[in-house]
């Protein structure tokens, strides 16, 4: 067969010698012939799967095991005259589903620790909401009148159902996408983006549909079910933050489309 690239070999751009400058150079043969498409296929699929492994930073000694796996199926699929497409994708795609797996191990550590911080925001203001109004109930009406009262619980609860849903949400919807994870969706996952700020992002996207449901800025409904009902029904707080949680870019849109922000003239 002709021959397209004479040698796959392992290259390090990194000063000190660290992970993330690993790479692959693929040298022309001398004289190659025409360029052909299930090629240059394969070798940027190669490529690609090793920017995959980079992202999901394992640890040094996975990321070189991992590393020289992939080193060996492009040498076996692409290197000399007697390359072997087929063999080459077959050990491409083994080695895919091993990236895939350390891939929701890795987000499988961070869920969890989502998951403990959700259960802190669930749990503090329903526990917050349970002593205030076990102190109100009890509370004279010389030192507040049952009018106030109900105006203050009337948004005072649903504030505070809020979070429940918005942590059950998040935690939820995280752990089924990371059931359902795939090769091309690996480098959709932002491990940056902390539990804390993730859970503050959403929360902040809830607090800001309520006030639009609240002030009837808003309609928004599931089915013939309205949500924007608050004050006579505050547990549609808890499918608010639900919700958000599960879905915050389509509130994003949303909120965009009914409170498009103003540029400056």
């Amino acid at each position: 067969m002709p021959e397209h690239f004479a040698s796959v070999t392992a290259v390090n751009l990194a000063p000190d010698g660290r992970t993330a400058g690993a790479t692959l150079f693929f040298r022309r043969a001398h004289d190659p012939p025409t360029s052909d498409a299930n090629v240059e296929k394969l070798r940027s699929d190669y490529e690609a799967t090793l920017t995959a492994l980079k992202e999901i930073s394992p640890a040094d000694s996975e990321f070189t095991f991992l590393f020289n796996e992939i080193l060996a199926g492009a040498q076996v699929g692409l290197q000399g005259p007697n390359y072997n497409l087929s063999d080459g994708r077959d050990e491409l795609d083994r080695i895919r589903k091993k990236i895939v797996r350390l891939a929701r191990e890795s987000r499988d550590k961070y869920l969890i620790s989502l998951a403990v911080r959700g259960a802190v925001v669930a749990f503090v203001p329903l526990a917050v909401l349970g002593a205030v109004l076990f102190a109100t109930a009890r509370a004279p009406e010389t030192l507040i009148s049952r009018e106030a009262l109900a105006e203050f619980t009337s948004w005072f609860t649903p504030l505070c159902l809020l979070h429940p849903g918005v942590a059950l949400g998040v935690v939820a919807m995280g752990f089924i996408l990371n059931r359902k994870l795939e090769f091309e969706n690996i480098g959709s996952f932002d491990p940056n983006f902390s539990p804390n700020l993730r859970l503050t992002y959403v929360a902040l996207l809830s607090y800001i549909l309520f006030l639009t449901l609240w002030f009837s800025i808003l309609v928004l409904g599931v089915g013939s079910y309205r949500l924007d009902d608050l004050p006579h029904h505050p547990a549609n707080a808890l499918l608010i933050g639900l919700l958000c949680g599960v879905s915050d870019a389509v509130v994003v849109d949303i909120l965009l489309h009914r409170l498009p922000p103003v540029a400056k003239s």
